[in-house]
């Protein structure tokens, strides 16, 4: 009859690091739980209607991708080119651009994607849009730089984060430390496509690694612990 002896030094190993994955998949769960409530918040919040855009924001967390409206006026001589996703193969541009408010200070708007081609503003004439206007859009709070963020080349306007004081730097204005996506426009450049936010949820595939560790690491443990058992079984 097989008996089940593993050594001390192998329960010492396996015991822990059983603990330590358990709970790491435990762990990816959660997040997942609050991913998915995150998303669904998201997506409520954007599809709300347009409340005006506060002249004065305490809690920018509290608007995050809020629906809003907003007026003011262009400041094209501001306009700043954050490198966007290729579109069918063709690079190009996010154009985000500050409109100034009646109150003296102005919001940063992404105004659309433009091809590289058409990164100097007079190949677009049509869309340098004078006086006020009035747009709607989704709130955005400002971008911070991670190690695999290249450095914003102010002298080329070519930017890869919203560095808000860096913009504001540039417009000559208070921004407000929101900025905004546009939802829509009737111009062809820039292209104000709906704007859509995605957010990585892959916890489950993590949680199901960790916990398969687990299973695997418990079986070589069993197999191991019966093998010295028979080995030492007398015959």
């Amino acid at each position: 009859m097989r008996s089940f002896r593993p050594s001390i030094w192998l329960t010492l190993a396996w015991f822990p690091s059983l603990i330590i994955l358990l709970g790491l998949g435990t762990w990816q769960m959660e997040r997942r739980a609050w991913k998915l409530d995150l998303i669904h918040d998201i997506d409520a919040r954007m599809q709300d209607a347009p409340v005006p855009l506060p002249e004065n924001i305490q809690d920018t967390s509290a608007w995050r991708f809020r629906s809003v409206s907003v007026s003011g006026r262009f400041l094209h001589e501001a306009e700043a080119h954050r490198v966007a996703k290729p579109r069918q193969g063709t690079n190009g541009y996010q154009v985000l651009t500050p409109l100034l408010r009646d109150n003296g200070t102005a919001v940063v708007v992404d105004r659309g994607w433009i091809p590289k081609n058409l990164k100097d503003p007079a190949t677009r004439q049509a869309g340098q849009v004078e006086g006020e206007v009035t747009l709607t859009g989704i709130v955005r709070l400002k971008g911070e730089q991670t190690m695999f963020v290249p450095d914003n080349d102010l002298e080329t306007n070519i930017w890869f984060f919203v560095d808000l004081a860096a913009m504001q730097a540039r417009a000559g204005v208070p921004l407000q430390q929101v900025w905004l996506v546009q939802s829509s426009s009737d111009l062809t450049w820039p292209d104000a496509a709906p704007p859509s936010f995605s957010l990585r949820n892959n916890h489950l595939e993590y949680a199901f690694t960790w916990y398969s560790l687990a299973v695997i690491m418990t079986v070589i443990y069993a197999m191991m612990g019966f093998a010295r058992g028979r080995e030492r079984t007398p015959k």
